[in-house]
């Protein structure tokens, strides 16, 4: 039943480490990240030169919609934790914001936002830097340092944010932000073909200093993150072997100690097939009670060893669907399958005359 346990709870952790890594990128680019494009802004850039940029996306027809903001760089930290260094966003239209970034908790609906009195940040900044709402985080930019309180705190898997209104970073850097990012919503159907295009016409322009495709960003994400196929593949291997191990053995020694009782059953009739059942009846009852400890120790394990994933601008979570579970079941029971159909021949090689004549 160990054994057996052990082989599903690998195979469960297989899958899950899987959807858990695959799973935050869906969430961040599809669900978080409504954006399809960002801008990046000269600085400085000149009234006209932001002008002529507006008025291109503002009569093209690809782009949907865009949102003018500020995004820089800033080390974030507490008093006894190392510094961490996030990105900021300060935002002056707070209602088109959120057609952009959608700032959410991972936990409940409770809706989130952005205020004049302090900032928000994501979860895995605030895990790693040891605050909750209402403590206070030290922003340090440009050899200036202020303190602000967290006001909330939002779901994000890639990267650190600290969110905060125009006012508010005009009140703690005691200067305003000068806009240096626009991000583009493209129209649906828009694909890698129209965002070059406009990424061609956009770096011609004066004041214009990078073009950034989220498509391009989330592809190399998940190129750097395929590598976690072949682990996945590793480990139902891994499980394989163990359940083959457990129940070649058991079944050997089963079939090698009821000898007598396996001929003389032979002897009165019983088909191949009876026979076969009679014997490896055992061993699918063995294999369900595995199984099931198995799922609950899979759990276990599949989020032991996401614990021990901590990569500084990723947030992972332990996350296993539900058809992980019954396909985590299902293989081990087709694992089971094998080892009787190859253990099949051994019980039809039984002398049932020599057998019997043996000494007890």
């Amino acid at each position: 039943v160990i054994g057996i346990g052990g082989c599903t709870a690998l195979i469960v952790t297989g899958f899950g480490l899987h959807e858990s890594i695959f799973d935050i990128l869906d969430k961040q680019f599809d669900e978080i990240s409504l954006y399809d494009a960002t801008v990046g802004l000269e600085d400085p850039v000149t009234g006209d030169q932001m002008g002529r940029v507006t008025a291109y996306l503002d009569g093209n027809e690809a782009v949907e919609r865009y949102l003018e903001c500020y995004q820089g760089t800033a080390d974030i930290s507490v008093e006894g934790t190392a510094a961490k260094n996030s990105y900021l966003f300060v935002v002056d239209d707070l209602d088109n914001f959120t057609q952009f970034i959608d700032l959410r908790h991972r936990t409940d609906d409770q809706p989130v936002e952005l205020t004049d009195s302090g900032v928000v940040i994501t979860e895995k900044l605030s895990e790693m830097l040891e605050v909750s709402v209402g403590d206070s985080i030290t922003l340090e930019q440009d050899d200036r340092r202020v303190q602000v309180p967290v006001t909330d705190i939002v779901e994000n898997y890639v990267y650190h944010y600290v969110y905060l209104t125009e006012h508010c970073y005009e009140t703690l850097f005691e200067e305003r932000a000068e806009m240096n990012t626009i991000l583009v919503a493209y129209a649906d159907g828009t694909g890698q073909t129209e965002s070059d295009a406009v990424s061609a016409d956009l770096m011609a322009m004066d004041g214009v200093a990078s073009y950034s495709y989220i498509a391009t960003i989330r592809d190399s994400f998940t190129d750097s993150m395929n590598a976690i196929n072949y682990a996945v593949v590793i480990i139902i291997l891994a499980a394989a072997a163990l359940a083959f191990v457990v129940l070649y053995n058991l079944t050997n020694i089963n079939i090698t100690e009821r000898i007598r009782e396996i001929a003389t059953i032979k002897v009165l009739g019983f088909y191949p097939m009876e026979v076969a059942s009679y014997v490896f009846r055992e061993n699918f009852f063995l294999t369900a009670i595995g199984g099931g400890v198995g799922l609950l120790l899979g759990k276990l394990l599949h989020w032991f060893v996401m614990e021990q994933i901590n990569i500084d601008m990723v947030c992972f979570q332990a996350v296993v669907q539900p058809v992980s579970y019954l396909y985590s079941f299902a293989l081990t029971f087709l694992f089971a399958c094998i080892v009787n159909a190859a253990m099949f021949g051994k019980l039809d090689d039984i002398n049932m005359a020599e057998s019997l004549k043996s000494i007890e």
